[in-house]
């Protein structure tokens, strides 16, 4: 397998660290640049330059506090600096505010959807529980089933048929559950969640 961080004290660990310090010694002296040319106090109004002063003391308690455990989590989050570009590109801005604006709306969609998956999880743990205890024995497993339905990965073959055809007899309540589920939520609640977006 491909080696992702390199052995300590090795050339490339070294190489990589003086990296490090000279981009943190960068951004350090961009901010106090940008702090300075844009008169202090309206600096201070912008949300983007709040969001740079977060990246730089990121990156210098990455490289100062290089032995704490969970530091290489802070480094990760220096990688979101990229999403300034999106200040100084309208279009792609613009793309960014819509997103955000429906954050809301698609989260009482997504909302509803999930009530509507519990409410069929809960009713196939207790119709068919018992003879299916893999895939409704409890909450969990029913919820994890009905996940697996709605994103049609194999559900009809794997999950429907070997429920409807029983040793005793075909069972039509497997077939309408089912469907009714894929037309209320795969149908109808899904594109309701795009159409929010």
């Amino acid at each position: 397998g491909a080696q992702l961080v390199p052995d300590p004290g090795s050339h490339t660990s070294d190489v990589l660290e003086g990296f490090e310090i000279c981009f943190t010694v960068f951004f350090a002296v961009e901010l106090l640049i940008n702090l300075t040319g844009s008169y202090y106090d309206r600096w201070w109004t912008d949300r983007w330059n709040m969001f740079d002063i977060f990246i730089v003391i990121v990156s210098i308690l990455a490289v100062s506090l290089q032995d704490v455990k969970g530091i290489s989590l802070l480094r990760m989050s220096r990688v979101f600096r990229i999403i300034k570009i999106f200040q100084s590109l309208k279009s792609l801005r613009n793309v960014i505010n819509a997103l955000t604006a429906a954050i809301l709306p698609v989260g009482n969609a997504f909302g509803v959807l999930a009530v509507v998956t519990a409410i069929y999880a809960v009713v196939g743990v207790d119709i068919y529980g018992e003879e299916e205890p893999v895939t409704f024995g409890d909450f969990a497993s029913a919820m994890f089933t009905m996940f697996q339905v709605i994103t049609a990965d194999g559900w009809a073959t794997v999950i429907a048929r070997p429920m409807f055809y029983t040793p005793e007899s075909p069972r039509p309540s497997v077939v309408l559950f089912f469907t009714s589920y894929i037309l209320i939520v795969g149908t109808f609640l899904l594109n309701v969640v795009v159409a929010v977006l």
